[in-house]
């Protein structure tokens, strides 16, 4: 996909939901196999999180349900990010005496 357009998004949603769905579903895909192979399963894994709250819920709620599930996976990375500082820093403490 070379530029998203939300217009061109909306009208085929509205006129062909399957087809959405179908290239909806080929987008993420190729955005995944585009990341690292390390991190695929994990982003396969929130892909799978958001696409069940999708399935559960009216689009609205389910929007604001994946919009809090983001900062929870925001908040985690930012606490792994946080640790990994501390330990930066207590292993260049531990270097200078």
């Amino acid at each position: 996909m070379d530029k998203f357009s939300f217009d061109e998004w909306m009208q085929l949603y509205k006129t062909n939901p399957a087809e959405y769905e179908r290239r909806r579903a080929d987008v993420l895909n190729e955005s995944i196999m585009k990341a690292p192979v390390e991190h695929r399963n994990a982003m396969r894994m929130i892909q799978l999180e958001c696409d069940t709250i999708r399935s559960m819920y009216p689009p609205m709620e389910a929007t604001i349900k994946i919009a809090e599930l983001m900062v929870a996976k925001l908040k985690d990375l930012r606490a792994n990010l946080t640790e990994l500082r501390e330990m930066i820093e207590d292993s260049n403490d531990q270097n200078k005496t």
